[in-house]
């Protein structure tokens, strides 16, 4: 019996090095959200605990919401690092240079895969994104090639990615990383925990109630 306590007690040793080596000579370090702070090695970033332990490993595909229009939203803060809200981390992927945002968990899960164009961090258990929507013109015959229209709507979504509300468009969007150098603006702002200020197609507000 003394031997496992001995052999249990090297093991948690090694972890708690582990943990101390992995903290050490970071780049950043930024405050608690929802009991998880995000420390930055160069460009990878991973989330520790309130005492201190690695929950999800460094990854480089976490980032800040720094695409929301905050100058007319309820949230006083403008927070550019990865951070947590609702139980949800905006994440990025790059496909043909063209950013996609999603969401993980604090499990470090994907529960909403990387397929919007712009989205904005969770709030009272919404976010806001801009899908894309892929229509078939025809067939261009000299060049033997299909013929595409892109555009996006604006969308209320939950934490599942359900979709709740329709909030604008569609948008005409040109899906080429020379044309999409930054993501399409969002539009759509939380005036209070049940309204959301929305842009109609006569380019006037509205508000509309959750």
């Amino acid at each position: 019996m003394k031997k496992c306590f001995i052999i249990l007690g090297f093991f948690l040793c090694m972890s708690n090095l582990n943990h101390a080596q992995e903290l050490n000579n970071l780049d950043e370090i930024t405050p608690y959200h929802e009991n998880y702070a995000a420390i930055r090695k160069g460009d990878s970033w991973a989330f520790i605990n309130d005492i201190g332990a690695i929950k999800i490993n460094f990854r480089d595909d976490v980032v800040g919401d720094l695409r929301y229009n905050y100058a007319k939203n309820t949230i006083k803060e403008k927070i550019t690092y990865p951070h947590f809200s609702n139980d949800r981390c905006l994440i990025r992927t790059v496909k043909d240079g063209i950013s996609y945002f999603g969401y993980i968990n604090s499990s470090g899960e994907v529960v909403i895969k990387p397929e919007f164009v712009n989205a904005t961090p969770f709030y009272n258990g919404y976010a806001v994104v801009l899908r894309v929507a892929k229509e078939h013109l025809g067939v261009n015959n000299l060049l033997a090639k299909n013929v595409v229209s892109y555009s996006y709507d604006e969308l209320l979504i939950d934490k599942d990615g359900k979709v709740l509300m329709h909030l604008g468009g569609p948008e005409h969007l040109i899906l080429s990383k020379e044309k999409l150098r930054n993501p399409p603006p969002i539009n759509a702002y939380f005036i209070t925990e049940n309204l959301i200020a929305v842009k109609n197609d006569k380019n006037a507000w509205e508000i509309r109630s959750l």
